[in-house]
């Protein structure tokens, strides 16, 4: 049994309140319901003890692709404003810079599970990355209010040497599904222009046309031709 409240909003604002399993029938409980919304009656027509196992059900149905359920939309709201604070260090002196914070990294009423980024331009990691509740979180005075802190080595580079090189960084921090936000990946880009030379062949020369063959002597026959035959002279009659 359980009751979960949207606190921090106004009336006009809060969507529902979910009371589950018996703390439904608890009479303090309904007056505080009915005292927050402005309603004299309060709906009860799912029976207490079953919603958890029914609700259980259907979004293990809805995830199981053997199982074809009615189309149902769950929205889950991010009630806790998450901070980001990074720090780099000098790459020469080794020195760590200023911190510098994100407020409302993840801020209140955003969607969850949810990824979101930060870009920084020729940067090669070598930098510390803690994730905190924002000050406007409401949370049991006592708790930390640190929930990670990562150091980030410094990215290798294999075009350094290259002029006009320069380097890209992304850092992937996710709200998970169980509304815990953790660094889930980061990435150094390196971004460099090469220039390589082609050789281009040139067009190869018109073949030459073969020389035209010497005009063939006199009485010589042609290629392909029989030779002509020589006119004969009649002979003279003889005188007996």
């Amino acid at each position: 049994m359980f009751v979960l409240f949207k606190l921090g909003l106004s009336a006009e604002q809060i969507h529902f309140v979910e009371l589950v399993g018996d703390c439904t029938r608890t009479p303090i409980i309904q007056a505080i319901t009915k005292q927050v919304f402005e309603k004299t009656e309060l709906q009860r027509t799912l029976n207490s003890l079953e919603c958890v196992a029914r609700g259980a059900s259907l979004n293990s149905a809805m995830m199981t692709p053997h199982f074809n359920v009615q189309k149902f939309t769950m929205e889950d709201y991010n009630n806790m404003p998450v901070s980001v604070n990074y720090q780099f260090i000098d790459l020469e002196t080794g020195v760590a810079k200023d911190p510098k914070e994100y407020r409302n990294f993840f801020d209140q009423g955003q969607k969850f599970p949810l990824v979101q980024q930060l870009k920084f331009d020729n940067k090669e990691g070598a930098m510390t990355i803690k994730v905190d509740y924002s000050d406007s979180a409401q949370i049991m005075p006592g708790l930390p209010t640190t929930i990670a802190q990562y150091d980030v080595a410094r990215g290798i580079r294999k075009k350094q040497d290259v002029p006009g090189s320069s380097t890209k960084l992304a850092i992937r921090i996710k709200n998970n599904i169980n509304q815990i936000p953790e660094l889930e990946r980061v990435e150094m880009t390196e971004l460099w222009t090469e220039e390589e030379k082609i050789p281009v062949k040139s067009a190869s020369a018109t073949p030459a046309a073969p020389p035209k063959e010497e005009a063939k002597k006199d009485g010589a026959a042609a290629e392909g031709e029989a030779p002509a035959e020589e006119a004969k002279t009649p002979a003279a009659p003889v005188e007996q």
